[in-house]
C-alpha cells in the first residue's frame, strides 16, 4: 500500500488501530493548534472512523483502507475495503448475477454501470463500476465513484474476495479527480497476488 493509506482490521483490534491512526494525524497537527482545541475534532473523527468501520464489519469486511495522508498536495476523499463472501449454493455463471449476489448495494442503484469478467493473478474476477447518487434523507450528501472487484477464492468453488473502492473526487463522482482515483484503484488491483499459507 501507498504509504498515505491506513489499514483498519475489522475481525479485532479496530479501536486500537483507529486510536493509533488519530495519534499520528493529531500529533503532526498539535504543532500548529492547542492540543484542547484539537480535541473535538478527534471525537468527532474516532466516532466516524468507528461507525464506517462498524458498517464495514457489518458486510462482511475485514480491512478498512483509508487516505491519511496528502497525496500530491491533495486530500482524498476515499476508502476501500476487503470483505470475504461465501455463497450458499453454486456460483451462477452471469457475471451480473455474481455481483448482484455479492455486492450489499443492489445493482439497481448503480448509475452508468460498468460490468465485466477478467483475470486477477488467475482468478475468474467480476469487476463493477457505477455511481451512487447523493441521499441527503440517508445522509449521503454528495454522490460517489464505486468499484468493485470479486475475486474467486482458488480452490474453493463458494468462497469470493470483495474489494470495494469508494471516492468522491471533488464533488463529482464524473470528475477528473474521480477518474484518476478509479485509475488509481484499478492498478492497485493489477498489483494483486494470492499467498498461500
Amino acid at each position: 500500500m501507498p504509504s498515505e493509506w491506513e489499514r483498519i482490521p475489522l475481525r479485532s483490534g479496530r479501536e486500537e488501530a483507529v486510536r493509533g491512526i488519530l495519534d499520528r494525524a493529531f500529533a503532526e497537527l498539535a504543532r500548529t493548534a492547542p492540543p484542547a482545541k484539537l480535541l473535538p475534532f478527534r471525537r468527532e473523527a474516532e466516532k466516524r472512523l468507528l461507525r464506517a468501520a462498524s458498517e464495514a464489519r457489518s458486510a462482511n469486511g475485514i480491512e478498512l483502507y483509508i487516505p491519511v495522508r496528502e497525496t500530491g498536495g491533495t486530500k482524498l476523499a476515499a476508502s476501500f475495503v476487503v470483505s470475504s463472501h461465501r455463497m450458499e449454493r453454486e456460483i451462477p455463471s452471469d457475471p451480473l448475477l455474481i455481483a448482484g449476489e455479492l455486492a450489499n448495494q443492489e445493482v439497481d442503484s448503480a448509475v452508468g454501470h460498468d460490468l465485466r469478467t477478467m483475470e486477477v493473478d488467475g482468478a475468474l474476477t467480476v469487476r463493477r463500476e457505477w455511481a451512487a447518487l447523493a441521499d441527503p434523507s440517508r445522509g449521503v450528501e454528495t454522490g460517489s465513484r464505486r468499484v468493485d472487484y470479486f475475486m474467486a477464492v482458488p480452490h474453493d468453488t463458494r468462497r469470493w474476495i470483495g474489494v470495494s473502492f469508494s471516492g468522491i473526487g471533488s464533488g463529482d463522482p464524473h470528475d477528473t479527480m474521480a477518474d484518476a482515483l478509479v485509475e488509481w484503484f484499478d492498478a492497485l488491483m493489477e498489483t494483486f497476488v494470492w499467498r498461500y499459507a
